[in-house]
């Protein structure tokens, strides 16, 4: 009864485990999380540079509570195939992001914004971002073009890109600022400097 009891906890162990394999081929067409910045790993170990992650509407300052319209894009990869092309998954660390009114390609899991099973066919989706009240904010984005061959492989390819954004007026980004009295001190030196060089020059005997 013993031996018995302790197969079958291994048959169960085993059997969880080849779930647990099988659930990344079987959840991606349905939408990630969490890969926004490490990247489709699950598909091939590293990315690819003829893959571009594609991410525009993101302003260089943002106005607080502002809905942006993004758009998400793949540029390069293999062919599309069968009835899949490719995917995403789009993050931010700041603000709140959403699905335009009406969009069936697209979803929010864990706060972050991937594609559904009915996106899972395009290469191209928008998605809304609300700025928040304050603060730097960057956009972390993981694509991947699959073939559409329905098993994930180095056969699929992907890569990722960030872009940061801050609030309008927010220029802590652009270094210190000498102050007036440091400037006055400079330009006092510069005068100083030209006022002893002009006296040695008439001096006699000075060259």
């Amino acid at each position: 009864m013993f031996r018995l009891g302790r197969l079958s906890v291994l048959c169960v162990v085993s059997a969880l485990l080849s779930l647990g394999a099988l659930a990344p081929a079987t959840s991606l067409p349905s939408g990630i999380s969490g890969e926004s910045e490490q990247g489709c790993t699950c598909h091939s170990s590293t990315p690819t540079a003829s893959v571009s992650a594609q991410l525009s509407g993101i302003p260089t300052a943002y106005t607080p509570g502002t809905t942006y319209n993004l758009t998400i894009a793949i540029s390069g990869g293999p062919t599309a195939g069968g009835t899949n092309a490719g995917g995403f998954d789009l993050s931010a660390t700041g603000g709140t992001l959403q699905v335009p009114a009406g969009a069936t390609d697209v979803q929010i899991k864990s706060g972050e914004a991937t594609h559904t099973t009915a996106g899972n066919d395009n290469r191209t989706w928008k998605v809304q971002w609300v700025a928040p009240a304050k603060g730097s904010v960057t956009l972390h984005l993981a694509v991947n073009a699959v073939n559409g061959d329905g098993s994930p492989s180095s056969a699929d390819q992907w890569n990722t890109a960030s872009v940061t954004t801050k609030p309008v007026g927010d220029d802590s980004g652009d270094g210190e600022k000498p102050t007036p009295a440091f400037e006055t001190a400079l330009a006092l030196t510069a005068i100083a400097a030209g006022v002893l060089l002009v006296s040695q020059r008439r001096r006699p005997g000075a060259q």
